[in-house]
């Protein structure tokens, strides 16, 4: 159904098309993968004939054979043939196997080759090929010569060829042309067995061995994919090449490969002689018929290796199987990042501003920090700015004018740098820790910082250590909880594992405040009389990267909090990632992982007017995690005691996507809330009003019919566990690939065992076996498992092991500890049962495993695709974008609910969707009472902007991610509510998202009498910030005209929801019409367009009749290991009519297009636009850009700190 108007728009069933990618906001120019295939030559591969469609495969001779003459092809070799094929020439004999070489001088024909049969022509056939064949085929070519895998992707990836059987050999090495890589794979014998653990090993090292700083980049990632048909029978080897010292020497027997997978993964360096630091993922592919080998041990090797196991049994699926690999490899190489950003958002007191930074790093957690800055000189009694001083963001060269400063000094230590890992508060974290970077720990090692968090149900905040803090609140298993409390508190993601205690400071104790812009709480005067900070008074409240919130005095930098929401420690549907994985970034589906990562606000009830939140003011901090989940927080901060959280004067208030009612729809909270008072009726409310948020799941491309959907993430509650029994069908021993006696093996007294039939206690047969099991339903995965035990009773010399996949010790148990008991709880997809045995047969019963309990979770977004993946998902109906108007009293509940486990919707005051779904009653308004509503189909992650009249709010304007402008007002204080479409940026059937117009940013409000009527202007500009460096965006005409767009749309009664860009005036070549002229010609605004790829991406700034715009243009193409670069801009235009109002060329006039550009620069889109109001100097409006010295104002008129009269309630 289309729309009515001019052009056809959304449509409320969804779109024509998909919505594929917005890409990593992050991302940059695909690296190039450095990929092993490690294929089984073992005996068993010439085996399993079947007819396959290779015809064109079957028909070439093998490796070293000339091409066709004369119609047939001769060979140097011998050609392998089939008596009942027909494969030789009718003058050649198939004898033993082969062609003979009889065919005579007659035919043309040396007398020393062989004659193969000809090439058929016509329709293709069949050929039947063995295993070997098979794998050979996809890789070199399978219908023609050009289909198969290396031909599609050897220009992509650097490919390298070993085999393994009865040895290991290199058969092509990197850096190869692709028809050596093709001549390679042909050479693949079939005989031997299959030593797998020597095969990882072997081209392992050769990856170590090889890559050295002048063959290869840091920044590109590396892989194992390992084909084989049979389980593992030889080959234990020893790993001892990872790049760290003390080097870990670890044995790998024969029959657990996964072991050596695991070092591959787990060390995060083995390419010695490369920059950074550099693993190796393995994938696996088993190939054969089902009951030929057990897929247990590629899964396992797949699962240690960070990678992914795929089955295959014929051509078609081991051609597939090498596409997903090959595939997702290729598609999620783009490890590395732009440096898009170092912000410097800002929060003033008198004449000091706090700047955020942060520096990417090659691998592991970002960095960051703030800074206490003077903005601006002091003024002189000439009414001068004092040309000394040089310490300030902006310094004055003359008195007069101002510049940026590159040398600014940090006030909290005195630093002048404006690096993010260099003074600010992470040195002064330090210095709290008694330690520098990378230096020894000081005792008490967990008592420098006061870290907190609190149990999810319970009522009270608990400190972050090891004493209070256990592995069941950290999700994670034996010495991997110590690592991740010492991470937490400054120190290397590294313990001792017989105590705990830390190793050395990390290099940098803070994380990275990517897009959370640090807030001031302010209890009193920050500075004296004298200008000296007056410690615990002022409070800076900062979101990091690092899984905390951060409290910073404003004095003198000491952190007095740090809050890491509860929600961010397990795998719970709310969080992006849980804490115990913040070390392994990137990786291959993140290449950064966030935390508490959204926007934050203050709502303070300032009785008296002076800016300080005094006794018996209400006062309440709300924030999101952004990209880092779906969840926001209030927490009452009416009184901050030293700066610390306390469950009586600050409990936490969780807002979490609770299943079954409205919040379910909260995706991630990048918004930072509007916050202000409501009138319904004679009742007035105060309340945050907060979009649903972006939906991450559609940032990833998906084919045609599948756009994935999460389910809602079950209640993670361990009473609440799953059981299934071990033996029988569906048993645990089933599902992990063991046979039907593997759940009582171990319970044999006096067996007689061996290597291959191994059982408890064979005398003179120490054992040493580990046996992983896992466990999932096919929607969800395990979370934490745990086992029980029919019987128990070992010898005291041996032991039972309880392990992650990781090896890390959750328990050990010997005796009868574990008789008809559960073990401990182990986190994570993995339980490991490890049976360390002395040899001695003493009677002892062994143990039986009787079942196994698990914890159901989404499953891994490490695939990067969102679980549940369903045909026909359409946005509009299976997700429903809305705007929350929410009562801050009964945030999560009626009562509201402190440290809450489980929320409800009572909160919600107001809601607008598409669809109400019988949720929320008259408090939701949707499409069946303001129609537009069916319209309103795309996320909403821009945070919203309210419009009030004496104090109390009126009307909410918002845009989403297709760039439609939505308003909802009452005309009635509050009675009732409406809502309708605005406009719509985007024109024609909606089809591929990165030719959308997009509006990820706030929309700036502005009462207006313009067109000569009092009017709210709507100030507006689109550009995609998730993909802000790529140049293919807007390609398709047919939706925009190639260009994003800044401008103003007016909101008059009169205008209908049909409007498009067509209905605003286009004054890109400049325009001489007043704003009622603009109007009288039907339109209803005005629009300039950007220049190709040129986007908005910070929020628009609308101060004394200008309209200022910051843009982003990508100039230079992104570059593997490196980010695009590009071209920031300001626009000031003329708020009225975007007429130029800077003389840029100096010719006296502001009269030309050109002159809308008041300041170009290269900081990477950096912050938003700096807006300073000081009390005794001029109104600054500036880029500030301190990377460099340039002229730092962009407004020109030299005003004093503006009256009342400039006061917005928006």
């Amino acid at each position: 159904m289309l729309m009515s108007g001019a052009v056809a728009v959304l449509i409320a069933t969804g779109f024509v098309g998909q919505y594929p990618d917005a890409l990593d906001h992050l991302r940059a120019g695909d690296v190039v993968p450095q990929v092993g295939l490690l294929l089984d030559r073992s005996g068993s591969m010439d085996w399993g004939d079947a007819p396959t469609a290779c015809t064109w495969f079957a028909q070439q001779c093998p490796s070293g054979h000339i091409g066709s003459i004369w119609g047939w092809d001769y060979c140097k070799a011998n050609c392998p043939c089939d008596d009942d094929m027909g494969d030789c020439d009718s003058n050649a004999e198939c004898k033993s196997g082969y062609c003979a070489n009889n065919v005579g001088a007659a035919y043309g024909q040396d007398p020393t080759l062989d004659v193969c049969r000809p090439n058929p022509s016509g329709t293709a056939v069949t050929a039947t090929l063995n295993k070997n064949e098979q794998m050979k085929a996809v890789l070199v070519g399978c219908r023609n010569e050009r289909d198969g895998i290396l031909d599609q992707w050897a220009d992509r990836i650097n490919f390298s060829v070993w085999e393994f059987g009865s040895t290991t050999a290199m058969k092509v090495p990197f850096d190869s042309t692709l028809a050596a890589l093709e001549a390679g794979v042909m050479d693949v014998p079939a005989s031997g067995s299959t030593y797998m653990t020597k095969g990882l090993r072997d081209h392992g090292k050769y990856f170590n061995t090889y890559f050295t700083g002048a063959n290869t980049l840091g920044c590109r990632p590396n892989f194992l994919v390992m084909l084989s048909d049979g389980n593992p029978n030889g080959g234990a080897s020893t790993f001892d090449y990872e790049c760290t010292s003390p080097v870990e020497s670890k044995y790998v027997s024969a029959n657990q490969p996964w072991f050596g997978s695991d070092y591959l993964n787990r060390h995060e360096d083995l390419l010695c002689s490369v920059p950074g630091n550099q693993d190796i993922k393995t994938y696996t592919i088993g190939f054969g018929q089902p009951g030929d080998f057990s897929p247990t041990n590629l899964q396992n090797i797949a699962d240690y290796g960070g990678g992914e196991y795929f089955y295959a049994s014929d051509a078609d699926q081991l051609s597939e199987s090498f596409e997903h690999i090959i595939s997702a490899i290729v598609s999620r190489s783009a490890l590395f990042f732009a440096p898009i950003a170092i912000q410097t958002e800002s929060m003033f007191s008198g004449n000091f501003a706090y700047t955020a930074a942060f520096k990417p790093q090659a691998g592991g957690p970002w960095r960051g920090t703030l800074k206490k800055h003077c903005v601006v000189p002091s003024i002189t009694s000439t009414g001068q700015y004092d040309t000394s001083v040089d310490s300030c963001i902006f310094i004055s060269p003359d008195g007069q004018n101002l510049e940026t400063n590159p040398n600014v000094m940090d006030m909290w230590t005195g630093v002048r740098s404006v690096a993010a890992d260099i003074g600010g508060a992470g040195a002064v974290v330090l210095r709290q820790m008694g330690t520098n970077q990378g230096g020894v720990p000081v005792t008490p090692y967990w008592g420098h910082r006061n870290i907190v968090s609190w149990r999810p149900g319970t009522s009270q905040y608990v400190s972050v250590a090891p004493s209070t803090w256990t592995r069941d609140d950290s999700w994670s298993n034996g010495c991997e909880h110590a690592r991740v409390l010492n991470h937490l508190h400054g120190y290397t993601w590294d313990a001792n594992c017989t105590n705990g205690n830390p190793v050395a400071a990390a290099g940098w104790p803070v994380g990275d405040p990517v897009h959370f812009a640090p807030l001031l709480l302010t209890y009193g005067d920050c500075e004296d009389t004298s200008g000296a900070p007056v410690a615990g008074v002022c409070y800076l409240v900062s979101g990091m990267n690092d899984g905390m919130l951060h409290f910073f005095d404003a004095a003198d930098g000491r952190e007095t909090t740090a809050l890491v929401p509860a929600e961010l420690w397990k795998p719970n549907g709310v969080n992006s990632s849980p804490i115990y994985e913040m070390e392994d970034q990137p990786n291959l589906s993140f290449t950064h992982r966030y935390y508490v990562d959204g926007g934050a606000r203050l709502y303070h009830e300032d009785v008296d007017g002076d800016g300080h939140i005094d006794a018996g003011e209400k006062a309440d901090l709300v924030f999101g995690l952004g990209r880092g989940g779906r969840a926001y927080y209030r927490i009452p901060v009416s009184r901050l005691v030293n700066g610390a959280l306390n469950a009586t004067d600050n409990p936490i208030l969780p807002l979490l996507p609770e299943a079954g009612t409205s919040l379910a729809e909260l995706k991630d909270t990048w918004a930072a809330p509007w916050l202000g008072k409501l009138r319904k009726g004679t009742d007035v409310w105060r309340v945050a009003v907060v979009p649903s948020g972006h939906e991450k799941h559609l940032d990833f491309p998906v084919g045609v019919g599948e756009v994935p959907k999460a389910p809602a993430p079950p209640a993670l509650d361990l009473s609440n566990a799953l059981s299934v029994a071990c033996s029988g069908a569906g048993g645990v021993a089933e599902f992990n690939g063991y046979d039907s006696a593997w759940c009582s093996a171990f319970s044999r007294p006096g067996c007689i065992g061996n290597g291959t039939d191994p059982c408890y206690d064979a005398a003179g047969l120490p054992q040493d076996l580990a046996y992983p099991i896992g466990f999932d339903d096919g929607v969800w995965e395990a979370g934490a498992l745990r086992a029980k035990f029919d019987t128990f009773q070992l010898d005291p010399n041996d032991v039972l092991r309880i392990e992650d996949r990781a090896g890390n010790v959750v328990g050990e148990f010997t005796n009868n500890d574990l008789g008809g008991r559960w073990t401990p709880w182990v986190y994570g997809n993995r339980l490991v049962l490890h049976l360390i045995t002395d040899g001695v047969d003493t009677g002892d019963s062994g143990y039986s495993v009787h079942s196994l309990e698990w914890m159901p979770v989404a499953r891994s977004d490490e695939s990067g695709q969102a679980p549940g993946r369903i045909s026909g998902w359409t946005l509009g109906r299976d997700s429903h974008p809305s705007v929350y108007v929410l009562d801050l009293d009964r945030w999560n509940g009626a009562p509201v609910e402190a440290f809450a486990k489980r929320v409800s919707a009572d909160g919600v005051l107001l809601r607008f969707t598409n669809d109400c779904e019988g949720l929320d009653g008259s408090r939701c308004i949707d499409a069946a009472t303001s129609p537009d509503l069916a319209d309103m189909v795309c996320p909403i992650s821009a945070e919203v902007s309210g419009y009030s009249e004496a104090g109390e709010l009126r009307a909410m304007y918002w845009a989403d991610e297709c760039a439609q402008i939505w308003k909802a007002w009452t005309p009635d204080y509050g009675a009732t509510w409406k809502a309708r479409r605005m406009i719509n940026l985007n024109r024609g059937r909606i089809g591929v998202t990165k030719d959308y117009r997009k509006i990820f940013r706030r929309l700036d409000l502005v009462q207006s009498t313009c067109p000569g009527q009092s009017v709210v202007g709507v100030y507006f500009g689109t550009g995609n910030i998730q993909r802000p460096t790529s140049k293919s965006e807007l390609a398709d005409t047919s939706i925009t005209d190639g260009q994003d767009l800044i401008g103003v749309v007016w909101d008059l009664p009169s205008a209908p929801s049909t409007l498009t860009e067509a209905q605003l005036e286009d004054i890109t070549g400049g325009t001489s019409k007043t704003a009622q002229e603009i109007l009288g010609d039907g339109k209803y605004g005005w629009r300039l367009e950007l220049k190709d790829n040129e986007r908005m991406l910070r929020d628009p700034l609308i101060f004394d009749g200008v309209a200022y715009y910051k843009t982003f243009e990508p100039t230079v193409v992104a570059e593997e290991c490196g980010g695009a670069s590009g071209i920031d801009r300001v626009y000031a235009v003329d708020n009225c009519v975007g007429a130029p109002v800077v003389d840029v060329n100096g010719d006296g006039v502001a009269d030309a297009s050109t002159e809308r550009e008041v300041w170009t620069g290269q900081t990477e889109i950096g912050g938003g636009l700096f807006f300073f109001t000081p009390r005794d100097s001029p109104v600054l409006v500036s880029h500030a850009d301190i990377t460099t010295r340039t002229s730092a104002k962009l407004n020109t008129k030299k005003r004093s700190r503006p009256g009342l009269y400039l006061w917005r309630e928006f």
